[in-house]
């Protein structure tokens, strides 16, 4: 796991982006406005500390093997190291939220959120149910 600084950049006084940097790298940052970073603060159960700690490790796992800032299929199976490649698909599926094929920072985020400790039984139950409900219904 990459060490993480996190910087509030104020513009006019008021809190307007932040910029995710691992420490030592100056290409791997990450620009959210104060916005998106509420956000995220919100709708998972990290810290800012966390969220740019687990940015490192996105960061990580997404340059594994194409520099691309997204996680494809093979970069998640390779981060899990799961022999099982249909249940590694289907976590994957869950955790590509828009379904595009590759896993953003914000599906990361959402889907670490979750399956963490922290996550509450409710989305844990949710998580499972909809990770053996193939047909959706």
């Amino acid at each position: 796991v990459s060490f993480a600084s996190l910087r509030l950049h104020l513009i006019g006084g008021w809190p307007c982006t932040t910029e995710l940097e691992t420490m030592g790298n100056s290409a791997g940052k990450l620009q959210l406005k104060w916005k998106e970073l509420q956000e995220l603060l919100e709708v998972t159960h990290f810290t800012q500390d966390e969220i740019a700690a687990l940015y490192g490790h996105f960061q990580k796992i997404s340059a594994s093997q194409a520099d691309d800032g997204l996680i494809d299929k093979a970069e998640f199976q390779e981060s899990l190291g799961l022999k099982d490649r249909m249940f590694g698909d289907r976590i994957f599926q869950l955790i590509d939220e828009n379904g595009d094929g590759v896993i953003n920072f914000r599906e990361f985020l959402c889907g670490r959120s979750v399956i963490c400790t922290r996550g509450t039984g409710e989305q844990k139950v949710q998580f499972s149910f909809r990770l053996y409900d193939l047909d959706r219904d």
